[in-house]
């Protein structure tokens, strides 16, 4: 899927692969140049041609549990473009 984000300050196309992932969701992003818990640098890359400004994590890639079946979908309160780290 390409995927158009919303992070607050400026939209970011992303490509997933995730099954879980939907229209309308709020959802855990790293844009360009966010460092992962693993020491992963996230860059821009292209993949099949399309390119892909950032990763839509799950709860596994960000360290929070061992679940990494699917993306983090986030409680629809949560304000976009907020730093889960603030939550």
């Amino acid at each position: 899927w390409v995927c158009e984000v919303d992070i607050g300050s400026r939209r970011l196309s992303v490509v997933c692969g995730a099954p879980n992932v939907e229209v309308g969701q709020k959802v855990a992003v790293a844009p360009e140049k966010s460092r992962l818990p693993d020491g992963t640098t996230i860059q821009r890359t292209e993949i099949r041609g399309v390119t892909s400004e950032g990763m839509i994590c799950s709860e596994l890639e960000l360290g929070i549990s061992s679940r990494g079946d699917g993306i983090m979908v986030l409680d629809e309160q949560f304000q976009q473009g907020k730093k889960l780290s603030e939550v």
